[in-house]
């Protein structure tokens, strides 16, 4: 069973990971936020696409203004 240390070290290691794979960092000032590569975010969700099923032939993304998906849950609090 993982102590509290241990699971707050594994969570570090897997927001780096995170963070390198989609090109995470931080927005010049006076911009409050971050900025990803979207090139890399594709990539990502076309092999997690890939891990449930065949792909399709054509994939189509709409993105909102700031960044972000159309799909998923967001918590009622962003």
């Amino acid at each position: 069973m993982p102590l509290k240390n241990n699971i707050a070290a594994l969570r570090k290691g897997l927001f780096d990971v995170t963070k390198d794979l989609v090109g995470l960092e931080r927005l010049p000032l006076p911009i409050l936020g971050y900025e990803v590569n979207l090139k890399d975010v594709i990539i990502w969700i076309v092999r997690e696409m890939h891990l449930h099923g065949p792909l399709p032939n054509q994939i189509v993304f709409n993105l909102k203004i700031d960044g972000r998906p159309f799909f998923g849950t967001y918590p009622s609090r962003c």
